[in-house]
């Protein structure tokens, strides 16, 4: 039969008081794979993927696509937090892919510490990210190199607004020699 899946993607609005799904709809639900690709996620709404990823509601989730949702920074930390937690064990990788694609562009610190603290998945989306500051890239990869739970991970489209210096290749060439699969 058809994977249980919710898919709402590119909805323009979004009511800020409430949750686009429900708590009580959204725990009762055994989804494999959960798009809300490119629709505005209100702190709300992600007060409740957070519970619902930490909850036994969401052991089937396999596919979970929060790109280009305009989540802050810190609140994607949350989700890889959240994700790890949901997990029966504090040695088990999660086996799914998350894309967090787009997001968190006002402050790259609390994603490249969560990513250091081994947070996240087996397979993660981040795709067209831009990097003002060198400083912000060479701590994301730094991130991603000292994390062992990630196997896949996309890292297609990014921009760089600023000079690319030996430094960042140095940070880049270390995600590339830790044996995650990259594109």
């Amino acid at each position: 039969g058809d994977s249980p899946s919710f898919i709402l993607s590119n909805m323009q609005a979004t009511p800020e008081a409430l949750p686009l799904i429900p708590w009580n709809v959204l725990s009762s639900w055994r989804l494999e794979q959960l798009c809300l690709s490119r629709t505005r996620v209100n702190g709300k709404t992600l007060d409740v993927i957070l519970r619902y990823l930490r909850s036994n509601s969401s052991r089937a989730l396999r596919y979970l696509y929060l790109d280009g949702c305009q989540i802050p920074g810190t609140r994607v930390a949350d989700l890889l937090i959240a994700v790890s937690e949901g997990t029966s064990s504090s040695d088990e990788t999660r086996n799914m892919h998350l894309d967090i694609s787009e997001n968190a562009s006002d402050n790259y610190a609390p994603l490249a510490t969560a990513l250091r603290k081994n947070y996240g998945v087996r397979s993660l989306g981040l795709k067209l990210l831009e990097f003002e500051d060198s400083s912000d890239f060479i701590s994301l990869c730094q991130g991603i190199e000292k994390n062992t739970r990630i196997r896949h991970l996309d890292v297609s489209e990014w921009v760089f607004s600023c000079v690319i210096n030996d430094s960042m290749c140095d940070a880049l060439g270390a995600v590339l020699a830790c044996g995650i699969d990259t594109c």
